[in-house]
């Protein structure tokens, strides 16, 4: 890990953060409360977005030489990882709350890591 590895990354996960955690927030913050949800959506980055980042420069000659694919792939694992842990983390769903626990993680996951997606995309052009 290069001080420039570093310099790249860290905007990039503030991006993330910035774009991400709102989101979590808005999608968890009846079942968690808005603090935690907003914690929590730092806290999925905190874990998430450096094993991306280390993980596609260790293969990096692979990555670039199936850029399209590599990205989805990643994206499809991050989504899935995200939703996950946020699955795990939830309380047992009350009787009122008529959306199950593991449909609410992975809409929230699929919405938080589209917007990011885009923003990373429209960066990058």
């Amino acid at each position: 890990m290069s001080p420039d590895w570093f310099a790249l990354w860290l905007p990039a996960f503030l991006t993330t953060v910035l774009a991400e955690a709102p989101i979590f927030a808005l999608f968890l913050r009846g079942r968690l409360g808005l603090g935690p949800a907003l914690a929590m959506g730092v806290a999925l980055q905190a874990v998430t977005h450096p094993i991306f980042w280390l993980t596609w420069e260790h293969w990096a000659d692979y990555f670039f030489a199936h850029y399209d694919a590599s990205v989805w792939a990643f994206e499809a694992v991050i989504y899935l990882a995200e939703a996950a842990l946020i699955w795990a983390v939830l309380p047992r769903r009350r009787p009122w709350q008529r959306v199950p626990n593991a449909l609410l993680a992975l809409t929230a996951s699929t919405v938080a890591n589209t917007v990011s997606l885009v923003i990373g995309m429209l960066n990058e052009g």
